[in-house]
């Protein structure tokens, strides 16, 4: 079995006028519950680690490579969709990229491009460590376009940003993805048969 653990990255900076979106920093207690997320007896004996480009993002994996003791492989493939021009585009726009897999705006991305850059990473990985134990840092859209590959999504709330996803009948998450959030995807060869939510 492999297990690939799906990872949001911890709370952000509030002083998002600063920092462009690829640099914004963790918060203070961002970094306090990256550094706790680490201690998550889930990820022990963690084999290998990739992280997005994203400042976010590599700030959160690097608890987890100190706690392991492994390098941090960054990749944009695990970036979060770009989002492009969207002057003009309503707040909608979540939902209509959540029911439209090729919806996005100027220069932007949709949830087909996102899903495959993302899939393409996750069967190389799944061919070169076959057995291991794996974690991607990312980011919410991004985790949420992956696992509608797999889930049925049965509703989504633009207000809260919930999103309610099902895996072979079965809850993944009726919920908003937090800052820190664990995924568990455990596969059996490339074949997924198991997706949890690790609160």
């Amino acid at each position: 079995m492999t297990t690939i653990y799906l990872i949001r990255h911890s709370i952000p900076s509030e002083d998002k006028e600063k920092y462009s979106n690829e640099e914004l920093p963790l918060s203070l207690l961002g970094e306090e519950k990256a550094r706790l997320l680490s201690n998550t007896n889930e990820l022990q004996d963690i084999d290998v680690l990739y992280s997005s480009s994203y400042k976010r993002a590599i700030s959160t994996a690097k608890y987890i490579s100190i706690k392991n003791n492994i390098y941090i492989n960054i990749t944009n493939k695990l970036n979060e969709r770009k989002i492009g021009d969207i002057s003009g585009i309503p707040k909608s726009f979540w939902l209509t990229q959540l029911e439209d897999e090729d919806a996005k705006a100027i220069d932007g991305e949709s949830r087909r491009e996102v899903t495959k850059r993302m899939l393409d990473l996750i069967n190389e990985i799944l061919l070169k460590y076959k057995n291991k134990r794996i974690v991607l840092v990312t980011h919410a859209t991004a985790i949420t376009f992956l696992l509608m590959n797999f889930c049925e999504l049965v509703s989504a709330d633009l207000e809260t940003k919930s999103r309610h996803l099902r895996f072979n009948d079965m809850d993944v998450i009726n919920d908003s993805i937090r800052c820190p959030e664990i995924f568990k995807l455990s596969f059996n060869d490339t074949n997924l048969v198991d997706i949890k939510l690790i609160r």
